[in-house]
């Protein structure tokens, strides 16, 4: 039997007001550029003032970590939800779903911010961010003694889901069609 996944851990303090200023900031990356953006230009998009931005955020490159390390908790809380389910046949595909809805949840802007700056993502993402090991466990918990297609079936799920959104950041067309594709892509992947 399955529950419902807890809600994501906060690495810092959440509120409606940094989520916009990260939502806003990744859509100025991804339309400008990291280095083009400015913190005054972020706080004038959000609609607050700059000493606000800064109570919330110390730098873009904050800003960044903010972006990145909320996905990154998501993934660890979807690791723990899953290895606290009883085995079903849904549960991989309910995982996938979750998935899914964690790597797409900032849409495509999330996508071309990390094509577009790439390097500033690694820096500050480091080595201890790197989301194969939670892949890893998920493939462990979802097939402890899967055939290697079945591990290798599960794996390419996940990533079909992380590549529509690389490439499907230029295919014209609208945002929720590419997603929908990525996930019925990475359905029919499942074993």
């Amino acid at each position: 039997m399955t529950t419902a996944a807890p809600s994501s851990a906060e690495p810092t303090r959440r509120t409606g007001t940094r989520d916009a200023i990260l939502m806003t900031a990744l859509d100025l990356f991804a339309d400008k550029g990291y280095d083009a953006t400015s913190m005054r230009e972020i706080a004038e998009r959000v609609g607050i003032s700059k000493p606000a931005l800064y109570y919330h955020f110390d730098s873009k490159e904050d800003i960044v970590r903010g972006v990145l390390g909320d996905q990154l908790a998501q993934i660890e809380d979807l690791v723990t939800w899953t290895r606290a389910q009883s085995p079903a046949p849904d549960l991989p595909a309910q995982v996938i779903q979750r998935w899914s809805d964690i790597v797409q949840g900032r849409g495509t802007s999330m996508f071309r911010f990390m094509i577009s700056s790439h390097q500033i993502v690694r820096e500050l993402q480091g080595e201890k961010h790197t989301l194969i090991p939670l892949l890893d466990q998920l493939v462990r918990v979802l097939a402890p003694d899967g055939s290697i297609e079945e591990q290798l079936r599960l794996r390419l799920a996940f990533m079909a889901i992380n590549l529509g959104g690389f490439f499907g950041a230029s295919i014209d067309a609208r945002e929720g069609e590419v997603s929908a594709a990525a996930r019925s892509i990475a359905m029919s992947l499942l074993p």
